[in-house]
């Protein structure tokens, strides 16, 4: 064979190797894209959506990465039409896909496994981009799954579960201290008076910018993103969660213990400022812990080492892909679909006289809003005592709420708050109005469970094991007492009532 035909030969033979490469990588790709398929669903609706001006800053970001991309194409033209098997970017992928699956399962909520997939798709990108370029923009890529997911579809009050938890950690603090509290949706309810722990007390922003600053950091420094990393970013977490925990309990002695108010407006703001400030000066230090990344020239020359070998054999890249396509195998939890749990014509003792009353406009229009949400209002009277009650089916905790916030509302005085057992089988909370001239009482119920605690309510929803609740509040036209006989009648015949609809 002259040198001419083995050359010939040569070709043949890489020519065959490089599509080859190319259909495993489209294998891969495909692979990877069917995996998270109802991801892709859950973007395409909340693409739609979504209103114009945020989707004009939608496309002017995405007009931003792909002028940087033009500018910066010398780089990105350096990847290779065969995956380069690397271990980080193949545990990002493979991590990726298995925690979006157990989210899916065990967690109903659609971000994250948003997060998963954008993260995950990078860890697909690093088979084939260069490694120097894919690890020196994986805390970029790491931004824009953290924020992403929450832009394109941020009306989900993720701000409020956080509230809830600041609200729980500040009463849990208090009681160590022997102070009577207790929390209850966003407030706290003391002895002396009540704390309302609104959206800036939330914390929420202080944890996204402070998330940002240190990726910025991590870029701007040229640091790796590895277990020393992943430890700073949950250290930089905790102490933006405990700076804000300690700034609202601090404003809460502040105006409850202190009655102090005026000092408590003035320190609100500088509280917040401090303790953001001290925490970000805190991963600053954290972060000189993390090596810096390799040299893109010795960097360059493992990866030129590495993309030779997996051009010789194409059996690593295919075990990938038949990997990639045996995750789309695993069973996928069934979606909850809104069911409407009707509250009329409740089976209620003789004894119990109720009217059916209407709505307000205001609660008409909240509960409208959301698909399989019925409410019901109605007045009872049972042995001489009196009031009213309203009762809420709703497949979403964003329907529902603590109903002293409503007696806040409507001009009530929440003299005191106390858990109690209102009847056998009822966990609730009663209430003091208006120095004890009246009196409520509330819980949350599901087919398994009655509940006083609104945050047991979303985690039970949240869990996927109790999809549906009923809301239940009472408000009384005179003082009562829970060991009332009968407003044991009253409790626990709704209870009964609502528990035989959740079992139909």
């Amino acid at each position: 064979m002259t040198n001419e035909e083995s050359s010939i030969g040569c070709n043949a033979s890489s020519g065959r190797r490089l599509w080859s490469g190319i259909a495993v990588s489209g294998a891969i790709a495909l692979s990877w894209l069917y995996l998270n398929l109802p991801t892709l669903q859950w973007f395409t609706r909340a693409v739609r959506e979504m209103s114009l001006f945020n989707l004009i800053l939608l496309g002017l970001a995405g007009l931003f990465f792909i002028v940087q991309g033009i500018r910066h194409r010398q780089q990105l033209l350096r990847w290779s039409a065969v995956p380069v098997l690397r271990p980080l970017p193949l545990a990002l992928m493979f991590g990726s896909a298995i925690a979006a699956n157990a989210f899916r399962w065990f967690l109903d909520l659609d971000r994250l496994p948003a997060i998963c997939f954008i993260l995950g798709s990078y860890g697909l990108l690093g088979l084939f981009l260069d490694s120097a370029i894919w690890q020196k923009r994986l805390s970029i890529a790491v931004a824009i799954a953290t924020l992403l997911p929450f832009c394109i579809k941020f009306g989900t009050g993720l701000g409020f579960p956080v509230r809830m938890l600041t609200a729980r950690a500040v009463e849990f603090i208090l009681a160590r201290a022997n102070v009577s509290a207790l929390s209850s949706q966003d407030i706290i309810v003391l002895e002396n008076g009540i704390s309302q722990v609104d959206l800036p007390c939330s914390g929420l922003r202080s944890l996204w910018i402070g998330t940002l600053f240190l990726l910025a950091l991590t870029w701007l420094e040229g640091r790796r993103i590895d277990i020393r990393w992943l430890l700073v970013g949950i250290a930089n977490l905790f102490s933006l969660m405990l700076a804000n925990i300690v700034r609202v309990l601090a404003l809460v002695i502040l105006v409850d213990g202190l009655k102090q108010p005026e000092i408590a407006n003035m320190l609100h703001i500088p509280l917040g400022l401090m303790g953001f400030l001290s925490c970000c000066l805190l991963a600053w230090g954290l972060l000189r812990f993390v090596p810096k990344q390799r040299s893109e020239k010795r960097t360059e020359e493992v990866s030129r080492i590495q993309r030779q070998k997996n051009f010789k054999s194409l059996v690593p890249q295919a075990l990938v892909a038949i990997c990639v396509l045996a995750l789309t195998l695993l069973p996928q939890p069934p979606s909850i679909a809104a069911r409407s749990l009707t509250l009329a014509d409740l089976q209620l003792p003789s004894s119990i006289v109720t009217q059916e009353i209407s709505l307000s406009p205001y609660e008409r229009d909240f509960f409208q809003d959301y698909p399989g949400v019925e409410a019901r209002k109605l007045r009872f009277e049972v042995r001489g005592l009196s009031g009213s009650a309203i009762l809420v089916s709703s497949p979403t905790w964003q329907a529902h709420h603590s109903p002293e916030l409503c007696l806040l509302g409507s001009g009530f005085q929440v003299d005191k708050m106390e858990r109690r057992q209102l009847a056998s089988d009822t966990l609730g909370r009663w209430l003091s109005l208006n120095n004890g001239e009246r009196s409520a009482a509330y819980w949350f119920q599901s087919s398994e469970r009655t509940t006083d605690e609104y945050l047991a309510r979303l985690w039970g929803e949240m869990n996927r094991r109790e999809p549906i609740w009923v809301m239940a509040s009472v408000l009384f036209d005179r003082a009562s007492r829970p060991d009332d006989s009968a407003v044991q009648t009253l409790i626990a015949s709704l209870n009964q009532a609502i528990d035989r609809r959740l079992e139909e």
